[in-house]
Order: C-alpha cells, then structure tokens, then sequence
C-alpha cells in the first residue's frame, strides 16, 4: 500500500470516528432503483435506537410517525424534481414505543445521465427538539397570558377613571385644591396605564398576525409609512431624504412599514433646535441576499449606555420628557426584524442623532 493510499485510509478513519462520536450516520439513497444503502455506522445507529434489524432501511420506514410521512415524501421529491439539498426534523418510535426525533439531512447529486442519488446523514436530536418544543409553548403560553391579563385588567382601570370623572362632575367645585390635584394624577396614571395595556396587547398580538411575505420595494415602503406622519412632518417641519438606493424587499409589508414609521417618528419627535432631518439608506450585504437598511436622524442622540435598554418593553429613555409613548416602539420593531430572520442596532450619541439600522431580505434577481 502506497502513501497516498494510506492517507486515504487514515482519514477515512477519522471521519468514521468523528461520526461515530456525533452520533451521525452516512446513507445513500439511489431515487431511480429506490435502493437505500445505510453505512455501518447508520446500521449501529440505528440499531442503538430502533433495535437490531437485518433490513434497517425498512425499519425505519416502518418506524415513522404517520403524521410525518406525506411531509417527508414531499420534502424529499422535491429535492429530487428540483436537485438541491435538504434538512428535515422527524419522529420515530423506537424499540421501547418511546417517540424519538431523527434529523436526516443529505444533498442530491445528478451524474452525467440525469440519474439522481441522494447522499445524506441521519442523528437523533430528540433532547433538541423537545427543548425547541418546550421553548415555544413556553412562549405561546406566555403571550397568551400577556393578552388575557392585558384584556382583563382594562376594565378595573376604566371604573376607576369613571369614578374619578363621576366625582369631579358631581363635587368639582366644592372640593378642596388638593384633592383635586390628587384626582387629576389619578385620571392621569390610569390613562397612562390603559395605554401601558393597549401597547402590551398591542405586542403580544405579533405572534398570532400571521402576515404573508412578498416583493415590495423599500421606496414604497417609505412612502406608506410616512403618509400617517404627514401632519407631524408639517408641525415640525421635518425633511425626509430617500438616499435609496431602492430594493426588492420580500418582507410581510404592513409589518415592515411599522419599522420603518416607528423609526422615522421617533427621529421627528426627539429631535434638537433644529428641525428634524431623516436620512434613510440601504446597503447590500456580501451576501447579494439581504440588504442593511438604516434610518439616521439629527436628533438629541443616545447614551451609548442605554443602547441595549431601548429595545426592552417599557424601557422608556426619556420617562418623565412628557412625549407621547409608553417604551414599546422599539420592541415591537426589533420582534418584527427578529422575524424576518434579522437584527437591528443603533449607533448614536448626543451629540450627532442616532442612526438605527436593520437588515431584511432580498428579491432574488433571475440570471
């Protein structure tokens, strides 16, 4: 045996070994003679989960939750019809009748006469996937309580203002200046407070508004969230600037255009003695898939300390500056750019504004 066979052969080795530490195991699948061969380090897998079997192929098949098959036919033909990879998370009972969850991944690879054999892995992620699951009823759980004690706690709130206002009308003039002043902070937290439920319910509805995504250009978008804010635009005479340069956006557009007034209107209202200037730019990432949107303002900045603490519900910088608010715009943008599979950031100081940026993705252009 030559050198480079015994390179060969010792790396062979580690990958086998690194496999086996894994848990992963090798298959391939021939689409045309639906000949599935699984290595020997599938068959040990396999066989530690399902129980030893003389044809493991079959096993398996015959181990697949029912509710799973009709996906995983259709996953795997289409990365037949369409020769390209694929990932996809399954249940399988195993030898005890325990449901366990096998992650099979593989790529179709085409020879010269169109004929398709898929060349995959298989590894059990049933810890993953069960914290996955766990986390996301945790976090429907969750906004479901935010929305009832929201919906819930309106209407105590709602008497007590009634109240206040049925005493005032009634015994107005004859009570003394300071209780009167007690009865308008009163009127005044309660109204504070109903506005604190809307904007939390407000939040917790984003998970259950299921919009569908599609092409709209970033311009558009400008222009849809600046027509609400024509009258505030007016009353401080700010000038909004599309630098562009414009893009195909594929994003769920209501939602988006909320991020994108949110941040204009924020750049409007806080800004310095001078009338607010709003730049908006995009920049496209390496990639060729998404593209970083920023929104830049003239405005009075913000601490570099509190640049993590505005994206948090009710984290208002300025709570006591009287504006209008109550410290969930910024949250509420960072979900929607969360679930767009992006992030967003600032980069501002008192000084020079803020500048919020954001990325989203791209309309695939066609070669």
């Amino acid at each position: 045996m030559d050198q480079r066979e015994l390179e060969l052969l010792s790396a062979n080795q580690l990958v086998r070994r690194a496999l086996r530490a894994n848990q992963i195991g090798l298959w391939t699948w021939n689409f045309d003679q639906a000949e599935i061969s699984f290595g020997a380090n599938s068959v040990e897998l396999l066989a530690g989960y399902l129980g030893a079997h003389s044809e493991p192929g079959k096993q398996l098949s015959d181990r697949v939750h029912h509710e799973d098959r009709e996906r995983i036919d259709a996953v795997r033909a289409n990365a037949v019809d369409e020769s390209q990879s694929y990932q996809i998370d399954y249940r399988v009972s195993d030898f005890r009748g325990f449901t366990q969850w096998l992650r099979e991944t593989a790529d179709c690879e085409v020879d010269g006469s169109g004929r398709c054999t898929i060349v995959g892995t298989i590894q059990f992620v049933t810890e993953e996937k069960e914290r996955e699951l766990a986390l996301a009823r945790s976090n429907r759980e969750l906004e479901q309580f935010a929305y009832v004690a929201s919906h819930d706690l309106q209407e105590p709130l709602r008497t007590v203002r009634s109240y206040v206002d049925l005493i005032d009308q009634r015994f107005g003039d004859s009570l003394p200046d300071e209780t009167g002043e007690f009865m308008a902070f009163i009127t005044k937290a309660t109204r504070r407070l109903e506005g604190m439920i809307r904007s939390l319910l407000e939040f917790s509805r984003l998970a259950s508004d299921v919009e569908e995504r599609e092409a709209v250009s970033l311009s558009e978008l400008v222009d849809f969230a600046t027509s609400p804010l024509q009258k505030l635009i007016k009353e401080k005479s700010a000038m909004i600037d599309f630098k562009g340069p414009d893009h195909e956006l594929f994003v769920a557009p209501q939602q988006m255009q909320r991020v994108i007034q949110n941040l204009i209107e924020n750049g409007i209202k806080f800004h310095g003695e001078d009338p607010p200037q709003i730049t908006i730019t995009s920049l496209p990432l390496w990639s060729g898939q998404r593209v970083i949107v920023t929104i830049r303002d003239n405005g009075i900045g913000i601490p570099a300390a509190s640049h993590d603490r505005i994206f948090k519900i009710f984290k208002r910088l300025r709570p006591h500056s009287g504006s209008a608010g109550h410290g969930i715009g910024l949250a509420i943008c960072q979900r929607i750019v969360e679930d767009h599979d992006g992030s967003i950031s600032v980069e501002s100081n008192p000084a020079a504004g803020s500048a919020f940026s954001f990325d989203v993705a791209i309309v695939a252009k066609s070669e």
